[in-house]
């Protein structure tokens, strides 16, 4: 499970204000992560033994759990939490859990826009917009939703129930492998359809205390204020309710005055320099980068992440076949007992090579959104190397 920073503004969890981060799953929940806390605890699951193969449910391990409650989720959570600090892949003081209702809204972009304070109930479609922006229809990739796709594929009657959204196809009857459509500016994926991702608030304390809040629409959306990025859906908090169109996605919440960082399957809390929340980060090539605090110099005080290694040969492969390059090391190949893998170090660069490297990576993240455009990739000087 992929885990990156969203900021949030407002609330108790307020980045600034708390000095905690907090980290959004990239995705919902899958089934092979719920598969293994169901192979690991016994619970029971109405997903786990529900009809595969038919009615347009094709699902694979990549697609999301669905046919979840609040409770299911709380569980997964809790056990997920048990299992990383047995093993040292989290300190003690981190714990997964479900996002709140705001928190949630910070990770679509609208927790600015809106009263933290406020309940979910009273903040309830007052956002227009969806997640591609005020187009409607969706446009096409916008979204796993209830299009054209599902009219030779009924389940339950439900084309005659519901109507399906008409200019609008993807390519998914049900629900779709997790990351099918693009992510979004923080590199979350499916923060509008897929499945309803349940939350840790309740819809309304007071006139519906037995109901949970859940964000983001699900693929059986057909309706404009449904797929709103301020939509929310009341949900029941027992096992006793669970729909295939429901899911979640977990947050990871860490102590204040550090920022986690993976590495080798085990994670630490890092102290950041000043109390300032850099981001860890991990790239399109699959590069991960940690925040250094660079003292002195041109770049001292800014924000600047070193990769965790020496770029790879699997990284180096893919620049030299998207642009042809001259590469020795390709051609040398394992004489003398120079044996590599994928993972070892690319060699036989030179300083040109290298930096080619670094311009053709800034573009390419920059084209695919994983970096703003002002960020690039380059070098590090001597000063910061020596930081």
């Amino acid at each position: 499970m992929r885990f990156l920073p969203v900021e949030i503004t407002g609330g108790p969890t307020d980045t600034a204000a708390s000095g905690k981060t907090l980290l959004f799953s990239a995705w919902e929940t899958r089934r092979r992560d719920y598969d293994a806390f169901i192979e690991a605890t016994g619970w029971k699951w109405a997903g786990k033994k529900a009809v595969r193969g038919k009615d347009g449910w094709d699902e694979t391990p990549e697609h999301p759990a669905g046919k979840l409650s609040w409770e299911d989720a709380t569980a997964f959570c809790e056990w997920l939490t048990k299992k990383e600090r047995a093993s040292g892949a989290i300190p003690e003081a981190a714990a997964y859990r479900l996002p709140s209702d705001h928190e949630w809204s910070c990770a679509v972009g609208i927790g600015k826009d809106e009263d933290a304070a406020a309940k979910p109930s009273q903040k309830r479609r007052k956002i227009k917009d969806f997640p591609w922006g005020d187009a409607w229809p969706p446009p096409e990739g916008a979204g796993n939703y209830f299009g054209q796709e599902s009219a030779a594929t009924p389940l339950n009657g439900l084309q005659e129930e519901r109507a399906m959204l008409e200019g609008f196809t993807d390519r998914f009857v049900r629900t779709a492998p997790v990351g099918s459509f693009p992510a979004n500016s923080l590199g979350l994926y499916d923060l509008g359809g897929n499945v309803w991702e349940l939350c840790r608030d309740f819809y309304d304390e007071v006139e519906k205390p037995d109901q949970r809040v859940a964000r983001g629409g699900g693929w059986e959306v057909n309706a404009a204020q449904l797929a709103q990025l301020s939509a929310r859906y009341p949900l029941p908090q027992s096992q006793a309710f669970q729909g295939g169109h429901i899911g979640f996605r977990c947050v990871l919440e860490v102590p204040s005055g550090g920022l986690l960082v993976s590495g080798a399957g085990k994670a630490e809390v890092v102290p950041v320099a000043g109390g300032k929340t850099a981001e860890a980060r991990e790239n399109s090539l699959g590069m991960r980068f940690v925040p250094v605090p660079i003292v002195g110099g041109p770049t001292g005080g800014r924000d600047l992440l070193f990769s965790t290694w020496e770029t790879r040969r699997r990284d180096y492969d893919v620049f030299v076949e998207a642009t042809g390059r001259d590469w020795p090391e390709g051609n040398w190949g394992i004489k003398g007992g120079f044996v590599q893998t994928p993972d070892h170090p690319a060699v036989m660069v030179n300083w040109d090579d290298a930096v080619a490297f670094c311009e053709w990576l800034t573009e390419r993240e920059r084209e695919k959104g994983q970096i703003g455009p002002r960020d690039r990739y380059r070098l590090p000087s001597d000063h910061e190397w020596s930081c």
